[in-house]
């Protein structure tokens, strides 16, 4: 009954059964839903600048006003209802396009609502006839002017087109005309991409790396799964976070809204730090690591928060320029866990035991470096370095591991 959710195989299969789909959509509903050049021309917006003989009466009494005079009924017009280029009920013009990602697929549709119902019913149709349920609570018919049509976890808002503004008067030379300021359409007629921050917050707090306020306010807390990782691995785990959702919502319109996401996780990362150490307040981090939490090992870095210095947009919606790629996200291993008998986490390529160089049969050592080494007085340097990097795995080969276990050595 269906393949394993997050399987490699189910996008392969939902694109070999779903193609059915997409091919029904485009030879069938397109063509029935998709039809015409161009609106027509609204004729009230067309007769804004036609003269009556009234007007023209006055013009050849006081021609100086002629152009004061177009701008007073153009301005007329704006404000009415009809302030448009084209007709928005040619009943000659529809647009219908589709888009499907895996099982999910939105139907953007020009025309009235009872043809948008059809076009839904013949949908639910097919998709039964393939063996699929449609999700009602997913799947509804939406304005555009609606605040909640969400498509692959970003908002889609469309904003009224006639949205009106003063238009500068740099172009009127006579003063006559200057004193009547023109109305300018301020045209809107691409879609908006809004990051779901309202959605994104509970995602943080269902995680565990925030809590909710008795005000409703999130505020960030500790991830106690982390804990038990070095400093590094939790700085580069955080750090991947929000490269991950940086990247994924680059296509929005307005990135600032991210800050409050990322701000949350950077004091989640500080906190989670504080708690592994035994440190009271994340502002004691700050102090230690620094602004971007940045981990030294013998003086070198190692690791540094990932935290964006801007959130302006600088794509080009048209060409994609200005997205960047990071490869070295999939370096990072998100799931496995330290100390886990289920994973087989390699540190070091090399045994880390003093003097041996195998690279063959390495074994993890767990380790709790605190507790084990801390009161030596005769510490090497191998072993000064794991109490500073607080080191919870070490690698070994197999003799010194088993050494180690037969307690003939000591680390």
């Amino acid at each position: 009954m269906g393949t394993p959710q997050g399987s490699l195989i189910s996008p392969i299969m939902n694109n070999i059964i779903l193609h059915e789909l997409d091919e029904y959509v485009i030879k069938e509903i397109k063509p029935a839903y998709h039809r015409g050049v161009a609106r027509k021309k609204n004729a009230e917006y067309s007769k804004r600048y036609t003269l009556s003989d009234l007007d023209k009466e006055i013009i050849k009494e006081y021609p100086d006003m002629k152009k004061a005079l177009l701008r007073s009924k153009h301005n007329r017009v704006a404000k009415g209802s009809k302030f448009s280029a084209m007709d928005g009920f040619d009943d000659g013009f529809r647009r219908c396009h589709y888009a499907r990602y895996v099982d999910d697929f939105i139907i953007g549709f020009t025309g009235p609502r009872i043809e948008a119902q059809q076009i839904y019913e013949l949908i639910s149709n097919k998709l039964k006839d393939l063996k699929f349920e449609v999700n009602q609570e997913k799947s509804k018919i939406y304005h555009s002017n609606e605040r909640n049509i969400k498509y692959l976890g970003v908002y889609l808002r469309y904003f009224k087109h006639h949205k009106l503004k003063w238009r500068k008067d740099g172009s009127a030379t006579d003063e006559i005309t200057k004193q009547v300021p023109a109305l300018q359409a301020q045209a809107i007629n691409t879609v908006h991409f809004r990051a779901p921050i309202d959605k994104m917050l509970k995602k943080l707090v269902d995680k565990g790396l925030a809590k909710r306020r008795k005000d409703g306010t999130v505020r960030a807390t500790a991830y106690l799964k982390y804990c038990m990782l070095e400093d590094e691995k939790i700085v580069n785990r955080y750090s991947a976070m929000i490269r991950g959702i940086l990247n994924y919502y680059s296509c929005i319109n307005r990135r600032s809204d991210l800050w409050k996401i990322f701000a949350i996780l950077r004091k989640s990362c500080a906190l989670t730090l504080a708690h592994k150490h035994k440190v009271a307040t994340a502002a004691r981090i700050y102090s230690k690591y620094g602004p971007n939490l940045t981990v030294r090992n013998l003086g070198k870095e190692v690791a540094s928060l990932f935290y964006p210095k801007s959130l302006k947009t600088k794509i080009d919606f048209k060409t994609r320029r200005g997205v960047i790629i990071h490869p070295s996200i999939l370096d990072i291993e998100i799931d496995k866990i330290p100390g886990s008998t289920k994973t087989n986490l390699k540190t070091q390529n090399i045994c880390e035991y003093e003097g041996c160089d195998k690279m063959e049969n390495l074994e993890a050592h767990h380790i709790n470096p605190m507790s084990n080494i801390a009161k030596r007085t005769d510490l090497s340097t191998f072993e000064k370095a794991l109490i500073r990097r607080k080191r919870k795995v070490v690698m070994l080969c197999k003799k010194h591991h088993n050494l180690l276990h037969r307690k003939r050595i000591f680390i």
